[in-house]
């Protein structure tokens, strides 16, 4: 357990103020509760009257892309099955002003066309509104959209980025950020996190890189001297916005878990010291936590890469983890013990969202202080049991101000 020591400053800390990991800041008590938490309800409250209808229910989605990176442009086409649990006349799902919808075609569950009257996006709510000529009636559907986007310098959605190799030369790479309504802006879908739809990827991309997402890559086919093909495993059901798209010409760094799972860094070169030390804290986090709380890691493999320009610690997409780049590749203790100490938090932070806000998810985003309230608490208490030097919990919280 935690010793008693540790429980007196953690009490003396959190009585004169609550630390707001999403934020950032400490705030006293008295001003979160009396001011911050009525807002955030009542932004819920907002956000609900925009949600999709839970009559069309999501279960599969089909993706497949084709990127261009001289121009940053895609294109793509998606198949999403749903099921229609009451008459109506209409689909609602999410789609943004920057994705292009290029056709739309909605086949019933023996396959027959079903007649449209229009299709209608709504940029102020990023909805696409799919209206039928007749009234569907409760069953099974399958919606089919092509569209095009473009990779942006914006970090949402689908992110143009790269890295500087250790000569000089400018490496370019594709990266995604969806948390928390982003991947609307990516292709359309039922972009609320109370969706678990299995999700089955292509992607196909310059033969000079590589591509990682959340499943397992099942096959790589080569189209012609200068493209390939990529297709993965399809999932388990996830919210989309924990799917990550990484296409990229970095090197990995792979070692396993206790139980064998492989956990790879993806890394440039020149850092490929550094990526073993993320690698392995990474697999120690895992056997941790597998030992900890009695369930066992629910995916394949686990991914972690570095993002240049990041503006977050990390992000916990399924299988494929997403970190700052110093973070990432922060390599063992430094002349910075602070710096050092946060970016191995944030890795087993990070780490512990696969239990708690994938394994287990949002209903919607304003339960989002749970997961990560409780995240940041059980990253603390497991680098209190995994760190066997000088560092215990009481140093990381003197060394964090935590």
């Amino acid at each position: 357990g935690i010793n008693a020591e540790y429980g007196k400053q953690w009490y003396q800390r959190r009585v004169r103020g609550f630390h707001v990991p999403f934020f950032h800041v400490t705030i006293h008590r008295d001003v979160m509760l009396g001011t911050m938490l009525p807002i955030l309800l009542l932004l819920g409250q907002l956000a609900d009257a925009t949600r999709l209808s839970q009559n069309v229910i999501p279960s599969h989605q089909l993706l497949d892309l084709r990127f261009d990176l001289e121009h940053w442009t895609y294109s793509g086409k998606t198949e999403i099955d749903i099921v229609v649990r009451e008459a109506r006349q209409n689909v609602w799902l999410h789609s943004a002003k920057i994705v292009k919808i290029n056709g739309i075609v909605i086949d019933d569950s023996e396959s027959k066309r079903v007649k449209l009257n229009r299709a209608v996006v709504d940029h102020k709510k990023k909805i696409l509104l799919i209206e039928t000529a007749a009234i569907l009636q409760p069953g099974k559907y399958k919606v089919k959209i092509s569209f095009t986007g473009r990779v942006r310098e914006a970090l949402q959605g689908l992110i143009k980025t790269g890295y500087v190799a250790a000569d000089g030369t400018k490496h370019s790479q594709v990266t995604s950020h969806f948390e928390p309504d982003k991947a609307r802006e990516a292709w359309p879908c039922f972009d609320e996190p109370s969706y678990k739809i299995k999700i089955k990827l292509y992607v196909e991309h310059p033969s000079t890189h590589r591509v990682n997402s959340a499943g397992t890559v099942d096959k790589v086919s080569k189209l012609d001297a200068v493209t390939s093909r990529t297709e993965f495993a399809e999932t388990d059901g996830i919210s989309i916005y924990l799917l990550a798209i990484n296409i990229h010409d970095m090197q990995q760094v792979t070692t396993k878990s206790g139980r064998g799972i492989p956990v790879t860094v993806l890394t440039p070169s020149h850092k490929k010291v550094q990526a073993r030390v993320t690698a392995q804290l990474a697999a120690d986090a895992l056997d941790f936590y597998e030992g900890y709380l009695g369930v066992n890691y629910p995916f394949k493999k686990l991914d972690l890469m570095g993002i240049y320009d990041f503006n977050a610690g990390g992000m916990e997409n399924i299988a494929m983890i997403h970190l700052m780049y110093d973070c990432a590749y922060s390599g063992s203790r430094t002349v910075n013990p602070s710096s050092y100490l946060y970016c191995r938090e944030v890795i087993v932070h990070e780490v512990s969202h696969m239990w708690f806000g994938n394994m287990v998810s949002l209903k919607w985003w304003d339960d989002l202080w749970l997961k990560e309230g409780f995240a940041r608490y059980i990253t603390m208490y497991a680098l209190d049991h995994m760190e066997t030097d000088q560092h215990p919990a009481t140093t990381w919280m003197n060394t964090l101000n935590w």
